[in-house]
């Protein structure tokens, strides 16, 4: 199973990213211990629209959230990685989101139909080498003006060589999502199910701020939604682990930097790119 080296963790082009983080209300990336605040990327407004409506021939207009469903570069098809989502949400000028194992902002212009990507910066998380390949070859095909074409929810981004096709990400039903307090039951490493330990909890309140618990230490900070992806642009985790809790404390964490988001009646789970997860519940 292709996993994170949190060990890797370091900021690329900081500056770049602050300069985001001003421009389009995007997230920091940064970590610390005892007092530790974490955070992932979201480079892009608060809004986010799937396109749906927009008939097949129009002049394409891009911004939502989009995921990339296949392609091929240079007659190859494209490397993706089961559940290394990439992802790619275009806002007001910039673009970000998740490009396999790292989270990646930049701005774009368009002109017609014809979509050219700035400034692009990005995490350093080390992966295993097929993730790798699949973020390069995601990297390498998007700094080259790329022709969009819009058809209801799929956009296709092309250039000499390369054949990108995304479809539309369906929103998070945020009025489920927001409001209650949700209680951990389930820690999910790839196929391994383990029972969390303690009393760790998640609630996200509608004026975008968030408190809970990793069964160890308090978390606070605050918190998007892109599409169907839960971000904390600023997380501050307080507190000691014991150390039967400290695993568990870690996994939490990382898996919050940045999610994927699935509610089935009163249960919520988090996936993050590789398929760790956290299985909550209402709290009741």
């Amino acid at each position: 199973m292709a996993t994170r080296n949190a060990k890797n963790r370091t900021v690329f082009a900081l500056s770049m990213l602050i300069a985001l983080v001003v421009s389009a209300c995007a997230a920091d990336n940064s970590a610390s211990s005892d007092t530790s605040t974490t955070s992932t990327t979201a480079f892009a407004g608060a809004t986010t629209t799937t396109n749906a409506d927009i008939a097949i021939g129009a002049v394409p207009d891009p911004d939502g959230e989009w995921v990339l469903e296949s392609g091929t570069i240079d007659g190859e098809t494209f490397p993706l990685v089961p559940d290394w989502r990439i992802t790619m949400v275009l806002a007001n000028g910039t673009i970000g989101g998740t490009a396999a194992c790292n989270g990646y902002g930049g701005t774009f212009t368009f002109d017609g139909a014809t979509m050219t990507v700035g400034d692009l910066a990005a995490t350093e998380i080390g992966c295993e080498q097929p993730v790798m390949e699949s973020e390069q070859a995601f990297f390498q095909a998007i700094q080259e003006p790329m022709t969009l074409e819009l058809a209801g929810d799929r956009l296709t981004a092309t250039r000499d060589g390369v054949d990108l096709r995304f479809v539309a990400v369906t929103p998070a039903p945020t009025a489920e999502l927001v409001g209650p307090s949700w209680k951990l039951q389930t820690v999910l490493d790839g196929e391994v199910a383990i029972q969390a330990l303690g009393e760790p909890t998640l609630q996200l309140n509608e004026d975008g701020t968030f408190t809970g618990s990793t069964g160890c230490r308090e978390v606070s900070g605050s918190y998007q939604i892109f599409g169907d992806e839960l971000q904390f642009p600023q997380m501050s985790a307080d507190g000691e682990c014991s150390a039967d809790l400290a695993d568990q404390d870690s996994f939490v964490i990382s898996v919050l930097e940045g999610s994927r988001i699935e509610i089935d009646g009163n249960q919520l789970s988090l996936f993050s790119s590789g398929g760790e997860g956290l299985q909550y519940t209402i709290a009741g």
